[in-house]
């Protein structure tokens, strides 16, 4: 028998937890599915909460307007955390700053 075999069971614990959360060259996609939804989740309850509060009286028009306003803030701080995680750009998730509103946005 070789002895330069690894068993996964012999792996330590960091060993096996990298090549769990980790592939090739980056984190895998389902574990950054997983910390994007979470961040979506957190922000989403905190402003929720906030909201709440403060707009305690306000019309259905006025609170309908601030949600979808707020739903698009929570997705777009998400993604750039994940950036931040990733390394990457808001660019890189399909929301260039420069080219957002130009002739190609549909």
């Amino acid at each position: 028998m070789d002895h330069r075999t690894t068993n996964t069971a012999e792996l330590p614990q960091p060993v096996i937890l990298r090549r769990v959360l980790y592939g090739p060259s980056e984190l895998r996609p389902a574990w950054r599915l997983l910390i994007f939804a979470g961040i979506v989740f957190a922000l989403g309850k905190a402003s929720s909460l906030a909201l709440g509060r403060l707009l305690g009286g306000a019309d259905d028009d006025s609170r309908f307007l601030v949600s979808e306003v707020t739903d698009f803030l929570v997705f777009l701080l998400a993604s750039w955390i994940m950036g931040r995680v990733e390394r990457r750009t808001i660019a890189d998730y399909g929301l260039p700053w420069r080219r957002m509103f130009s002739v190609g946005f549909r």
